[in-house]
């Protein structure tokens, strides 16, 4: 422990601080676009939102030409 000892006192300075919180943080928010960008990549290819886009945007917007 002694080596430990000396090193954490040369370059203790330049520790990160809660480096374990960011790390799991990272790990989260790449979770999150992971499973969000599934999710989108599922629907989009499905290619059902276009005629739905169109026919609420023909309900909603009868005046406008499409």
């Amino acid at each position: 422990m002694n080596f430990l000892n000396k090193m954490e006192r040369k370059f203790g300075r330049f520790a990160i601080h809660n480096l374990t919180k960011y790390i799991i943080g990272c790990y989260i928010i790449g979770y999150i676009i992971t499973y969000t960008s599934a999710i989108f990549a599922l629907v989009y290819s499905s290619g059902w939102p276009r005629p739905l886009l169109w026919v609420l945007a023909a309900a909603l917007l009868p005046g406008l030409a499409l």
